[in-house]
């Protein structure tokens, strides 16, 4: 997953190497202010399409998990999803 978030452009992955325990924290580049918390905003769009992240306050960014039972589909569907829905928070 941490690969696959590195290589949109539109995000910032807090980590380079994958993580050992497959928390996964990255946040929106150059958000839209007109969003008002742009994490949230994201977070609850994801939820309404079954994806289930979380909001950190501190540094402001999102987290999705991933472990040894998520399919590679999943990311897949994960990234696509992610993809899809960060030109309208930019």
């Amino acid at each position: 997953l941490l690969q696959r978030l590195q290589a949109i452009p539109l995000l910032h992955c807090f980590r380079i190497a994958p993580p050992e325990s497959g928390l996964v924290f990255f946040q929106i580049k150059d958000g839209n202010p007109a969003h008002g918390d742009i994490h949230m905003a994201f977070v609850r769009e994801l939820e309404k399409q079954g994806f289930l992240l979380r909001t950190i306050l501190t540094p402001d960014c999102m987290r999705a998990c991933v472990n040894y039972l998520t399919l590679e589909s999943e990311i897949d569907t994960l990234v696509k999803a992610i993809k899809d829905l960060l030109p309208q928070f930019v």
